[in-house]
C-alpha cells in the first residue's frame, strides 16, 4: 500500500486513532528508507498504544469487579498488573504463560484472577481456546465440530487440564489461593468414562514433568 495508506493503518492498528495531519505530512515527505520501522516504534511508545491495548486485553479476560468472584482489589490488582506487561513490551507467549501458570495469591500474584474470575472448568477450557489460540471448541462440547477439526475426545482432553486448578481461601475473604490440585478429573458424557489430559492437535503430555 502507498504512505498515506500505511500511516493511517498503523496508526489505528497500533493507537486506536488517526494521525495528526502534521504526522502525516511529515512521514509523506520522508525518504528514509526504513520510516515504515521507525514510524512502527513511535507508534509503539506512546502512551496511547498502551490504552488501547489494555483495553483489549482487558475484555478479553474479563477483568471486572464481581463480588461473587473477584473483589474490587483483586480487579484493580489484575488490571494494573495487566497494564504493566503490556507497558513493559512483555511479549504475548510470556504474558499467556504468566497467566496460565500461575498460582499463589490473588492479591500477591494477580494472573492468579485468570482462575477465580472464571471458576467452571470447562468455560475455561473454552475461554483459553478462543482468547489464546482464536479457537472456538463450544460446539464440541456435545458433539464433534461439524465445520472443523475438533471432536468431543478433543474437546474434555483440554478441558481436562483445567481440573486441576484449586482454590482456597485466605483470612481476607475477598482474596482466594490458587494452586495446582496435581489431579482433577473431567468425565466425558459419552460412556462417562474419566478423561486424560491433551493439548489440541497434539499428544498427550507428560504430566510428571
Amino acid at each position: 500500500c502507498d504512505d498515506s495508506v500505511f500511516i493511517r493503518r498503523a496508526s489505528i492498528d497500533l493507537i486506536g486513532q488517526l494521525p495528526e495531519k502534521s504526522e502525516l505530512e511529515a512521514f509523506l515527505k520522508d525518504d528514509r528508507p526504513d520510516k515504515r520501522t521507525r514510524l512502527i516504534d513511535r507508534l509503539l511508545v506512546r502512551k496511547e498504544f498502551v490504552e488501547l491495548w489494555v483495553m483489549y486485553w482487558a475484555e478479553q479476560l474479563q477483568i471486572r469487579s464481581d463480588e461473587g468472584k473477584l473483589s474490587y482489589k483483586s480487579a484493580l490488582l489484575y488490571y494494573t498488573w495487566l497494564k504493566d506487561k503490556i507497558a513493559s513490551g512483555t511479549p504475548m507467549n510470556e504474558l499467556a504463560k504468566e497467566l496460565l501458570t500461575a498460582t499463589g495469591g490473588t492479591f500477591g500474584n494477580p494472573p492468579t484472577n485468570y482462575y477465580q474470575n472464571e471458576q467452571d472448568t470447562l468455560l475455561i477450557a473454552e475461554d483459553t481456546a478462543q482468547v489464546f489460540m482464536g479457537i472456538r471448541l463450544q460446539c464440541a462440547q456435545c458433539h464433534n465440530h461439524p465445520f472443523d477439526r475438533w471432536t468431543m475426545d478433543d474437546y474434555y482432553g483440554f478441558a481436562a487440564f483445567f481440573s486441576r486448578v484449586g482454590r482456597k481461601g485466605t483470612d481476607d475473604p475477598r482474596e482466594k489461593i490458587i494452586f495446582d490440585q496435581g489431579e482433577g478429573e473431567v468425565t466425558h458424557p459419552v460412556g462417562g468414562g474419566n478423561v486424560v489430559p491433551r493439548l489440541l492437535g497434539a499428544e498427550e503430555p507428560d504430566m510428571q514433568s
